[in-house]
C-alpha cells in the first residue's frame, strides 16, 4: 500500500506524518478491485489495521454506520 511508504520514509529521514481518513466505511462502496468497476473491495478497510498503530506515521481513522 502507498501509506506504508510513509512509515519507511519517516524512519529513515527522522520526520513524522499523520494520515487522516474520515468515513472509512465508504471505501467499501466506492473502491473496486477491477477496472470495470464490477468487483467491490469489501475488506479494504481491514488492510489499514497494521498501519494505524505506527509510531512514526500514525493514522487517525473514523467512520460511522
Amino acid at each position: 500500500m502507498s501509506f506504508k511508504i510513509l512509515c519507511v520514509f519517516a524512519g529513515k529521514e527522522n520526520v513524522f506524518f499523520l494520515v487522516m481518513i474520515d468515513e472509512i466505511q465508504y471505501m467499501t462502496k466506492y473502491i473496486y478491485y477491477d477496472k470495470a468497476h464490477q468487483v467491490l473491495a469489501p475488506n479494504l478497510p481491514g488492510a489499514y489495521h497494521g498501519l494505524v498503530e505506527s509510531k512514526v506515521a500514525p493514522m487517525l481513522v473514523s467512520g460511522s454506520f
